[in-house]
């Protein structure tokens, strides 16, 4: 058994983390995940915030407005080919299609969301089933999933659906999906969130939204309310697995604020 009770010293950067934190609950699908090394890609269209990657496109471009770019397009490119307004509506099938591909393709995205801080008592509360859940601390390094160019920081700005117009999609379209799938309300701000976010062109099947994270996980830490026998059980998920360390949350005296302990136990009880 451990002698002493050591502090977690998590290094807390939410601009450029080395660490991500995921707060999950204690329950079948979080065991199932740890066991096969999996995480939830979860479709927005199940968040708990029904405002959450609303995508509000303004399709109200005029055939003026759509030759004009085209041509723009066309030039800058070096092409010389030269719209004409007389082949503008066919064009606007094409960029109907797109948008309407678009909005399929934020409705379908497969989005994993985390935390910059384990220390979010409301975080706690929300998503780790009133502090009784568990929180897992992943290594975001130079060539993992974490630091990949599909993982985003949250941005949160004023409470309205940003606008997408039409033809600003054409010109960036990486640039304005990701605003749609990473903008949200200032009163969302204490999650500190970023994302690892997955698109399809179709629907994807249920198995592919159950990823393998290329991330390595460098610790756990359990709930204040957390059951012993719970955070045993996830311990011997890892047992030969030395790297991870195990904390248990601790509320701190007189303030509203938590810390991290080294989680203690014997082998007796590990063996049991």
């Amino acid at each position: 058994m451990l002698s002493r009770l050591e502090t977690a010293k998590f290094v807390i950067n939410p601009k450029n983390p080395r660490s991500l934190f995921k707060y999950r609950k204690f329950d079948q699908n979080a065991l199932q995940n740890l066991i096969n090394d999996k995480v939830w890609l979860a479709a927005p269209g199940s968040f708990n915030d029904p405002f959450d990657c609303q995508i509000n496109i303004d399709r109200k471009h005029s055939d003026e407005e759509i030759q004009a770019y085209l041509n723009f397009n066309s030039e800058s490119q070096g092409d010389t080919k030269r719209y004409t307004l007389e082949e503008i509506p066919k064009e606007r099938e094409f960029y109907e299609s797109e948008l309407n591909r678009l909005d399929n393709g934020v409705r379908n995205a497969g989005i994993f969301s985390l935390s910059t801080t384990p220390f979010e008592p409301l975080m706690w509360a929300h998503y780790a089933d009133e502090h009784r859940g568990f929180c897992i601390e992943y290594e975001r390094s130079q060539d993992n999933d974490l630091n990949a160019d599909n993982c985003f920081k949250v941005e949160y700005g004023k409470p309205i659906f940003p606008i997408l117009r039409g033809l600003d999609y054409f010109k960036a379209p990486d640039d304005e999906v990701m605003k749609i799938l990473t903008y949200k309300a200032k009163s969302w701000r204490y999650e500190n969130e970023w994302r690892f976010v997955q698109m399809w062109k179709t629907p994807p099947e249920l198995k592919e939204r159950s990823y393998r994270l290329k991330a390595h996980i460098l610790s756990i830490s359990f709930g204040v309310r957390m059951q012993r026998r719970e955070a045993l059980t996830i311990i011997k998920i890892f047992r030969n697995d030395t790297r991870i360390k195990f904390y248990r949350m601790s509320i701190i005296p007189e303030q509203f604020a938590l810390k991290a302990i080294l989680y203690r136990f014997s082998a007796e009880e590990f063996d049991l």
